[in-house]
């Protein structure tokens, strides 16, 4: 049964997703009122300010939306809007069901900070909520796409599925590769923690220091570690050892490099040292990591981006 956000908490994807449950929806919300206090099924809510502006409240923080503000909301996180007097546009999307690779897009900083530190940043009590903001140019190339998301999404020719995911595709990076512009309130940003997350993701091979990541995010070591444990729940010295985790699985059940090969395309000094810190982190050999890996999907564990 589909619920309505009216009159219950819960949004449901029945109720998001009317059409042949494709997961990926626009709606032109023009003035509009609040659907009330609410949290999504299993979907991500993508939403662009036009004109106006409404009270945001959203997790442990509220503040004034504006226009040209991007904001990202989280499955199972409610939010509400008062004091509307605002129109914007509304990207519903379920990225485990539309099932479009994003390959390496979340390792730039532009996703890391839209759907990684701000959302989060909005759960915690203290410090500012990281906002977004696109620029004049970002702005009117992100309507144009949605409008024509929506436009092919309201004729549902054959073909239109299709369309919008090319379009959404453009969309997405558009928002995580454009230059945010920020308004001068919200200054107060850890860009750089995204910046240095990219790097950490893409070259998890380098030799990495904390002293090193600090120069790299312009961070003082206990602003690093604090911001490491406050978006991502581990040290950032964890948090490379899980890409570098990551990268060997991937060698492991892709490639037949030897242990020494892949331990020198992660990182580690010597193919003992790999097989020590694999174990370790893996509670299993590199060895019968491969060889189940063969007789399975060898899909990749779970670790934060």
């Amino acid at each position: 049964m589909s619920l309505s956000p009216h009159n219950s908490p819960l949004v449901t994807e029945e109720f998001v997703f009317e059409s042949n449950r494709f997961p990926l929806a626009v709606k032109q919300l023009f003035g509009k009122g609040s659907p009330g206090r609410h949290q999504h099924e299993h979907f991500h809510e993508i939403v662009l300010i036009v004109s106006g502006s409404a009270k945001h409240i959203y997790g442990e923080k509220s503040y004034k939306l504006q226009p040209q503000e991007l904001l990202i909301s989280e499955p199972g996180m409610y939010h509400n809007y008062e004091e509307c007097e605002f129109d914007y546009y509304n990207l519903l999307v379920d990225f485990n069901k539309l099932k479009l690779p994003l390959f390496d897009l979340p390792h730039t900083a532009g996703f890391q900070k839209l759907f990684v530190l701000s959302p989060r940043s909005h759960c915690n009590k203290k410090g500012k909520a990281v906002r977004n903001f696109l620029n004049a140019g970002e702005f009117a190339k992100a309507i144009e796409l949605l409008k024509k998301m929506h436009d092919f999404q309201s004729r549902r020719e054959n073909g239109y599925q299709w369309a919008m995911v090319s379009l959404f595709q453009a969309f997405m990076l558009l928002i995580c590769q454009g230059d945010r512009q920020v308004s001068e309130q919200n200054q107060i940003q850890p860009t750089e923690i995204g910046e240095l997350v990219g790097w950490l993701t893409k070259h998890c091979e380098k030799d990495w220091t904390v002293q090193r990541m600090c120069q790299a995010s312009r961070k003082s070591r206990p602003t690093l570690f604090r911001e490491f444990k406050k978006f991502y729940g581990v040290s950032p010295m964890q948090f490379l050892t899980n890409q570098r985790m990551r990268k060997a699985c991937a060698l492991l059940t892709e490639s037949a490099m030897s242990m020494e090969a892949i331990a020198t395309a992660c990182g580690f000094e010597s193919g003992t040292y790999f097989s020590t810190i694999f174990k370790k982190n893996m509670n299993i050999t590199p060895l019968r990591y491969r060889k189940n890996a063969q007789n399975s999907s060898g899909a990749l564990p779970d670790f934060n981006l």
